[in-house]
């Protein structure tokens, strides 16, 4: 089958946010509309550029084909290139009930791991099955303002790293690999399908 993707690839975000959300996607991919960025997205990307600079196995580029004519690609946070060794790392703050953004359980659902350990089959032939988030917990910044002689101390909506990560590690193994390619290609076959509608209706 000849797959006709607007990126003419198909990353884990663009195959995430498909499964979420088919109308977000396509306003996304096919009509290029910008995505909203909050003040959590911005401030992780400004971290994961910082980690980035002068770090030995730092984010690296893999694009490999899944089958013929469906390309594949991601950015890996950590990749060591002679152990095969993942690590994904994630920032966000504990929430209102003071509980963190990710614990083993989500790790365990987070397919994103899954999809790295399939790119880095595809392109070396093996993995490694150990694979790591870290999470970076990071929090609003206090601001202390004064007002009519007493001190007062608020939170702004600016972000901070509080310094304070924890690593989990997961044991991904060859049967959810063959099942998230599985579901990689309806995925794509389903875009595919969708886009190619799209296209013509936009043509007249």
């Amino acid at each position: 089958m000849k797959y006709n993707l607007p990126r003419k690839y198909l990353s884990y975000s663009a195959f995430n946010l498909w499964l979420k959300n088919k109308d977000q996607f396509r306003r996304r991919y096919y009509e290029n509309e910008k995505p909203f960025e909050t003040v959590e997205t911005i401030f992780g990307k400004t971290v994961h550029e910082k980690l980035d600079k002068g770090a030995d196995n730092r984010e690296k580029r893999l694009e490999a084909y899944l089958i013929p004519g469906l390309k594949l690609l991601g950015y890996i946070d950590e990749f060591n290139e002679k152990t095969l060794a993942i690590v994904d790392d994630k920032t966000g703050h504990l929430n209102i009930q003071g509980k963190p953004p990710w614990n083993q359980v989500k790790v365990q659902k987070h397919k994103q791991l899954d999809f790295y350990c399939l790119l880095t089959l595809l392109k070396y032939g093996k993995y490694n099955r150990d694979v790591k988030l870290r999470w970076l917990e990071t929090r609003f910044k206090e601001e202390t303002k004064e007002f009519n002689g007493h001190v007062l101390k608020t939170k702004s909506r600016n972000l901070e790293l509080t310094g304070y990560e924890k690593t989990f590690t997961r044991k991904i193994y060859k049967w959810e690999i063959e099942n998230l390619k599985k579901e990689i290609i309806k995925v794509a076959e389903d875009i595919s399908k969708d886009y190619t509608l799209w296209q013509k209706t936009n043509q007249k």
